[in-house]
C-alpha cells in the first residue's frame, strides 16, 4: 500500500483496487472501491453530502484535478451530477488540495493520486494543468538626458568630445564618466586675488604712509578711543588679505579640475592635471547622493545649492563636488515621475525623475558604476 500526505495532516492510501482518506492516525474517514465512495458522517457534513454516506459511480462524473492561481494549490475532488449538485448547492465536491506555488513541486503526486481514485472508481478524469501566465515585456528603460550637461562650474561632456578639445591630461577609456571644470573657475580665483591685492596695496600704503608722516588722525570715537591704532589695524587687514590671496593660490594648485568614475578600475578618482589628489574604491561606496536646496514654491524651479558625495561603508560622507552657483533647471528636463517640493525628504533617484543637469551628472556616475543614486532634497 502506498500513502501520500495532503494539507491539514490527511493520508491518501492507495492499494490495487481501494482508495482512502484519514487523518492522522484516525480511522479513514472516505473510502472508495469499485462499488463507489464511502464515508462517515463528519465528511458528509463538511462536504454537504448526502447522509446515507454512500455515493455510486453513476452520481460521480468525473475526477478533477487542477491547480488554482487564487491560493497557488493542487485541488483534487468531484464533479456529482446536476441531481446531486442541485441538492447540495455545486457540483464540486473538493476532496484533499496541495499548496504549491512553483507549481511543479506536488504535480506528479496529486496527479497520481487522482488517477487511482478514478482508476478504482472507473469514472473518467480529468487534469487541469495551470493556466500560462502571460508575459508582459517589460518597457525599454526611460533615457538619460542628452550630454552636455553642466551644473555650476562642472560639467559632463561625451569622452570623445573631451579627448577631442585636450580638455584632460589624464589618460581616458571608454566607458569612463568624467566631470571637468571649466576655466572660469580658475579665473574666477585669479580676480578675486588681484582684487585682494589691490585692497592690499591700498591698506599698506594708507597705514605706512600715516606711520611715516604727520597726518592728524581722526578720532575714531567711542568704539576706537586710540586712533594710533588705526594704521596698525590697516597692515592687520593688509596681512589677512595676503593670507587670502595665499590660499587662493593654495586651491588654483590643489583642488581636482576633473573628476572621473570609471568603471573598468572600479574606482571614483579626483585629478589636478595629470596628479590623482584622492581616490575611492567603488566597493567601498553604499550609494551617491545627489543633494540639492530647492525652492517651496512648484512654479520656481531654481536650485540654490547642490553637491555630490559618496555614502561609504563606514557611514561617512565623501565629498566629489559642488555647484556653488543658484540655477535655474525649468526648461531642462521635464520628469516623467516629480518629486514633490513640500519638505526634505531622500528617495531613490531614478531616470524617471531626473529634473536637473546636476542629477543627471549624478545618475550617468551611479549607472557607470552600478551602484545605487540617492536625491537628498533640501526646501526652503
Amino acid at each position: 500500500m502506498t500513502q501520500i500526505s495532503a494539507a491539514d495532516n490527511l493520508v491518501i492510501d492507495l492499494a490495487p483496487a481501494a482508495w482512502q482518506l484519514r487523518s492522522g492516525d484516525h480511522p479513514p474517514m472516505l473510502y472508495a472501491d469499485a462499488a463507489g465512495l464511502r464515508y462517515n458522517a463528519r465528511f458528509a457534513s463538511s462536504r454537504r453530502l448526502p447522509s446515507a454516506g454512500l455515493l455510486t459511480p453513476p452520481e460521480i462524473l468525473q475526477v478533477v484535478l487542477g491547480w488554482q492561481r487564487a491560493d497557488e494549490t493542487w485541488h483534487l475532488g468531484l464533479v456529482l451530477t446536476p441531481e446531486l449538485a442541485a441538492s447540495r448547492g455545486s457540483r464540486w465536491c473538493e476532496l484533499v488540495h496541495w499548496p504549491d506555488p512553483d507549481q511543479k513541486v506536488f504535480e506528479d503526486l496529486a496527479l497520481e493520486t487522482g488517477q487511482r481514485l478514478a482508476a478504482v472508481l472507473q469514472v473518467p478524469f480529468r487534469f487541469i494543468p495551470p493556466a500560462p501566465v502571460a508575459v508582459t515585456p517589460p518597457a525599454p528603460p526611460l533615457p538619460l538626458p542628452a550630454l552636455p550637461l553642466a551644473a555650476g562650474f562642472w560639467s559632463l561632456e561625451p569622452l570623445p568630445a573631451l579627448l577631442a578639445a585636450h580638455k584632460i591630461a589624464l589618460p581616458a577609456q571608454e566607458g569612463m564618466v568624467i566631470f571637468t571644470r571649466s576655466a572660469r573657475w580658475q579665473r574666477q580665483r585669479l580676480t578675486k586675488m588681484l582684487w585682494y591685492l589691490l585692497w592690499v596695496m591700498v591698506y599698506a600704503a594708507v597705514s605706512v604712509a600715516t606711520l611715516t608722516s604727520d597726518l592728524a588722525l581722526p578720532n575714531a570715537g567711542t568704539l576706537l578711543p586710540d586712533p594710533h591704532v588705526l594704521p596698525y589695524l590697516g597692515l592687520v587687514i593688509a596681512a589677512g588679505l595676503i593670507g587670502m590671496i595665499l590660499y587662493q593660490m593654495y586651491l588654483l594648485r590643489t583642488e581636482p579640475d576633473t573628476i572621473v568614475f570609471d568603471p573598468a578600475g572600479r574606482s571614483i578618482s579626483g585629478w589636478r592635471g595629470d596628479r590623482c589628489r584622492w581616490q575611492t574604491a567603488a566597493p567601498d561606496v553604499q550609494a551617491l547622493y545627489v543633494s540639492e536646496v530647492v525652492r517651496r514654491k512648484a512654479s520656481d524651479l531654481t536650485t540654490e545649492h547642490g553637491e555630490m558625495n559618496l555614502l561609504l561603508n563606514s557611514n561617512r560622507f565623501a565629498f566629489v563636488l559642488q555647484q556653488q552657483e543658484a540655477e535655474n533647471q525649468a526648461l531642462r528636463h521635464t520628469p516623467a515621475q516629480p518629486v514633490e517640493r513640500r519638505k526634505d525628504n531622500v528617495s531613490e533617484l531614478t531616470r524617471a525623475s531626473v529634473m536637473s543637469d546636476l542629477q543627471a551628472m549624478a545618475l550617468y556616475a551611479a549607472e557607470a558604476l552600478q551602484i545605487p543614486c540617492r536625491y537628498d532634497m533640501r526646501v526652503r
